[in-house]
């Protein structure tokens, strides 16, 4: 399997799931969304969604019904992954400022999606991606941040910016 080494391997997540009449009765329909997330790389989306649609498909062919009336599947959005290399100048500038500011900075790749993606895939733009708090609660239920973390933040990103436009 394709493995990167600052972000975890491709996933499923299923975030919604509507089905069936009465909770008395089995299901005679099932509808689900789920998000699909793949590693940065020449073609590793296609090559992930196909993984999942030959699975689904192979998973039907055991089953006489599902056989004959396959799931319709529709993509509804996509959210490609981004990867900017460790030395690039606004990579070390980023960390840097996190450095000067709490002592210690680790390079890490961000497990939830940003709109870092669109700058750097459609405009061709390089973005990191820094911030408060830990990256683990990003998008989720407990998501959140100690006040002391967000003026802590905002000092590192005065340091950047100082930083990145040449000034002391």
């Amino acid at each position: 399997p394709h493995r990167h080494p600052l972000l975890p391997g491709p996933n499923i997540n299923i975030g919604e799931i509507h089905g069936g009449e009465a909770g008395s009765t089995v299901a005679p329909w099932c509808d689900f969304k789920l998000c699909l997330h793949y590693l940065p790389g020449l073609n590793a989306g296609k090559k992930t969604e196909e993984d999942v649609l030959r699975t689904i498909n192979d998973c039907c062919q055991g089953d006489p019904w599902l056989r004959e009336n396959p799931p319709e599947v529709i993509k509804y959005q996509e959210g490609t992954p981004f990867e900017i290399s460790p030395e690039e100048p606004l990579v070390q500038a980023g960390l840097a400022a996190v450095q000067a500011e709490k002592g210690v900075a680790t390079l890490a790749g961000m497990p939830a999606g940003c709109d870092a993606r669109y700058f750097t895939n459609l405009a061709r733009i390089p973005c990191i991606i820094v911030g408060p708090g830990e990256s683990g609660q990003a998008h989720s239920i407990g998501e959140s941040i100690l006040i002391a973390d967000y003026l802590q933040f905002i000092r590192v990103m005065a340091r950047f910016i100082m930083a990145w436009c040449g000034y002391e």
